[in-house]
């Protein structure tokens, strides 16, 4: 299934604003509501089923290789959406996710007590002024911590041709990660999770749609859902790799051969289910 990710065109990082080209005409009012992958309120969460939330064949990330992975934290110490830290008090994440008390920086595994990561307290938040609800425009959020960390910051993408839309390129591959569920209505990674993606032009992720389901938004797909702020993954392997549940507001990445020249290009931000091979999904 592919998975949307928002798009990182030009990123000014001083003034810690991420400026999108495109969706600002695009209308909402012919759009069908859309749920997030999570939800930080416990109520919202038993109504997003449908939508992808986890890793699915994915792998384990290596220890220390992605020290800017951030996970979000409720006040009864469970976790629910992820985030990268673009700086050594912020943290870029989906706006949908609700605004943690916490947040974990540079976690690997999540069962382990002497595993090297910051939790930190969150001062407040920024969304997106131009954030939509039902469409997921401009799902991006900022969270000012509390105190700096020392954990190495992501690069953010500044070449508005990246990630490629042209199959074979290395630089076609973008990689997601987090400790979403393994499977559809399973379980939550312990470990960090990687998967390689690939990225599909836009006019083609518009016409995914599931002729043979028996719902109605599958039937539906994803015409006139897939705005100009938005790329969708997909897996031409066809192995069933995947986001889901749990991955929302993490990070997708061009990675490079080290920590430090990986390139953040996008958010995990929303899709139908996990895996379906006719649904790619977003950022």
């Amino acid at each position: 299934m592919a998975h949307v990710v928002y798009l990182f065109l030009l990123v000014l990082v001083a003034g810690l604003k991420v400026k999108y080209v495109g969706a600002e005409n695009q209308t909402t009012s012919k759009l069908r509501k859309l749920r997030p992958y999570d939800h930080g309120e416990k109520e919202e969460e038993d109504a997003i089923t449908g939508l992808k939330k986890n890793i699915i064949r994915g792998e384990n990330s290596d220890v220390g290789r992605y020290p800017y992975q951030v996970i979000m934290i409720r006040e009864t110490g469970e976790f629910y959406c992820g985030g990268t830290l673009i700086a050594p008090d912020v943290v870029l994440t989906a706006a949908h996710c609700s605004n943690p008390s916490r947040v974990g920086v540079g976690r690997h595994a999540r069962n382990d007590n002497n595993d090297d990561y910051e939790l930190h307290e969150v001062l407040y938040s920024y969304r997106h002024p131009n954030y939509v609800k039902r469409s997921f425009q401009f799902d991006t959020k900022l969270l000012k911590l509390k105190e700096s960390s020392r954990k190495r910051t992501v690069r953010l993408n500044d070449n508005p041709n990246l990630p490629s839309v042209v199959q074979g390129e290395g630089q076609n591959v973008v990689t997601v990660m987090g400790f979403g569920k393994t499977s559809y209505n399973g379980i939550s990674a312990n470990t960090l999770q990687q998967v390689d993606l690939n990225m599909m032009s836009n006019r083609l992720c518009d016409q995914s749609k599931d002729p043979n389901s028996n719902r109605i938004e599958f039937l539906i797909g994803y015409e006139g859902k897939i705005f100009d702020d938005m790329f969708c993954l997909n897996d031409l392997s066809k192995s069933g790799k995947d986001a889901c549940t749990g991955d929302s507001g993490g990070p997708a990445i061009l990675r490079g051969s080290s920590t430090e020249e990986d390139v953040q290009v996008g958010i995990v931000s929303w899709g139908y289910g996990c895996a379906l091979s006719n649904f790619p999904g977003g950022t």
